[in-house]
């Protein structure tokens, strides 16, 4: 570089090179450091607007970023991130599930609002079969009002 090739014969050239090198790595520093912190505020940014593409894409240039960057410690760092996306992916995961749950609850209360009981019955055990082999929040809960649900349309077929 340049400041490697100053002149041999030009007095304190080791002082010089030593403080331009100086420089430089304080101007490098610095550029790493807005870099990291403008990439982890987009990572943060992206995790509180619940957005899971965004936030994944932001982790994984905030790692690249910190390890170019050779900043102490990013394996740590970046693990803290990690976990937050993941909690932000279980969480979507899960409103996921709820969402299919609650399609299969709506077509049951409907079917058993227009008095189809035999297909309401169908669409009950559906659901009984869904939450067996889910876990949801509130679990417990569900399947005993879609129980009670379930034991009130059969009790209406009965009475038929």
């Amino acid at each position: 570089m340049l400041v490697d090739a100053l002149d041999e014969s030009v007095p304190g050239r080791t002082t010089l090179v030593r403080r331009l090198w100086g420089f430089i790595s304080d101007v490098e520093r610095l550029v790493n450091d807005r870099l990291v912190q403008e990439s982890e505020d987009s990572l943060k940014n992206a995790i509180q607007e619940c957005d899971l593409k965004k936030s994944q894409k932001a982790l994984a240039k905030f790692k690249l970023i910190l390890e170019e960057a050779k900043v102490a410690h990013w394996r740590e760092r970046t693990a803290e991130w990690e976990r937050s996306v993941g909690i932000l992916e279980s969480t979507q995961a899960s409103d996921k599930q709820l969402q299919a749950l609650n399609k299969l609850l709506e077509k049951a209360d409907k079917l058993a609002f227009q008095e189809n009981w035999k297909k309401a019955i169908t669409a009950y055990q559906d659901c009984m079969f869904w939450l067996s082999r889910n876990s949801c929040p509130r679990k417990a809960q569900l399947q005993s009002e879609t129980e009670a649900k379930l034991n009130a349309v059969k009790s209406k077929l009965v009475g038929t």
